[in-house]
Parts: structure tokens; sequence; C-alpha cells
């Protein structure tokens, strides 16, 4: 019932065109490809809550993402838009089956990127942290962006490339209690083709 509630939200929310639940994801939530001609946001794993109002920390675990770009973020339907506007501080973590540290990210809620408030009232919003990058100078003269990696599987900010066989355990961490902060899903979204490690352009 819970997978076929997620089915027909799909559904629902894309109107006309289809979406499925993927088969070879495991994990916490539910992963749905509403598909293949999206470049970005193709597939989305919804893992759970996390309430910013309190002082704490949920986990979860993500199994068998797609050869892609994905970043841990939180989506807030915020009337108030109290969330975008807080100094409270959030820890994003995630761990891969090796030991190694993937993403490990500090910051206030305000210092976050937030995409998709659709209208005044902040709502829905995605809160995330941006990739870093630099210039490179290409022999003929144009200029491109190289991210720099801070973590395993390409990591920069709160984006990461799964690597086949990968296992994450995803931690969120509210540092302070602030009240009146309204309960958040925590996100991993396909923002597009995996990096190319190389150059990075």
């Amino acid at each position: 019932m819970k997978i076929l509630g997620r089915l027909v939200s799909c559904i629902g929310l894309i109107g006309i065109t289809s979406c499925q639940l993927t088969n070879g994801y495991s994990g916490d939530g539910a992963m749905v490809d509403r598909g293949f001609w999206l470049y970005a946001h193709r597939y989305e794993i919804v893992l759970g809550a996390v309430d910013l109002s309190r002082a704490g920390k949920v986990h979860f675990r993500a199994e068998g993402l797609p050869k892609r770009r994905f970043v841990l973020g939180l989506r807030v339907r915020d009337p108030s838009c109290s969330a975008m506007r807080s100094g409270a501080r959030v820890t994003l973590t995630i761990t891969n089956e090796r030991g190694e540290r993937v993403i490990h990210e500090t910051a206030p809620l305000n210092a976050l990127a937030w995409t998709d408030a659709l209208d005044s009232r902040c709502q829905p919003g995605f809160g995330y942290v941006r990739s870093r990058a630099v210039e490179k100078k290409l022999p003929n003269g144009d200029v491109c962006m190289t991210p720099i990696f801070s973590g395993a599987d390409e990591a920069s900010g709160g984006y990461f490339n799964p690597h086949v066989g990968g296992k994450y355990e995803i931690e969120v961490s509210v540092l302070t209690n602030s009240f009146g902060l309204p309960i958040a899903d925590v996100v991993l979204d396909d923002s597009g083709s995996a990096v190319k490690t190389d150059t990075g352009c």
C-alpha cells in the first residue's frame, strides 16, 4: 500500500507523464523514475523526514543508486519561509560501505542553496550545499569550471557520484533546538550525468 501510494502520488505530480518505482534500489524510501528522456531530476528518493525544530540525528541507507550525479538535500513546505531564513545549523553526512567519508557538510539553513520555491510562500523548497569548483582555462582560450572534490565518490558540496555496488549510510544532524521550524523530507535528487574525473569540463 505504501508503494502504491507513492506511485499514485508520482503520477499525480507530473500529470499525463508517467513514472515508475525502480527495481534494483534498496534502502529507505523508494526511488522514483520519471523517465529516460530527462537529463536531470529523473530519479528521486525521499529517504524519510527530519524535524528541524529539535536537536538530534536521523539515519538512512541507500543501495543500488544509478550511475548518475546525486545531491543530498532537505525539502520543506513552509509557508512562513522560516527554514530558509533560519540560522539553525545542520550537518549532512554520507559514508560508503568502504568506510570512506563521501559528504560531510555543516551549514546554517539560510546558507544552503534553495531551489523550487515556486511562490512567495517559499513552498516547496529544496535546500542543499553547492558544489565547489575552480575556473580552468582551455587551450582554445575558453574557460570551464572543474569541480573541487572534497570526499570519496567524486563528492563536492552536497553532490556525489555513486559507484557500482555502492552502499551508503546517510545521516542528517540538527545541531540546535529551534522552535517553530518545520519537518523536512531528506531527499536524494538526480542532478544529471556523473561528473567526469579527468577534467570536469
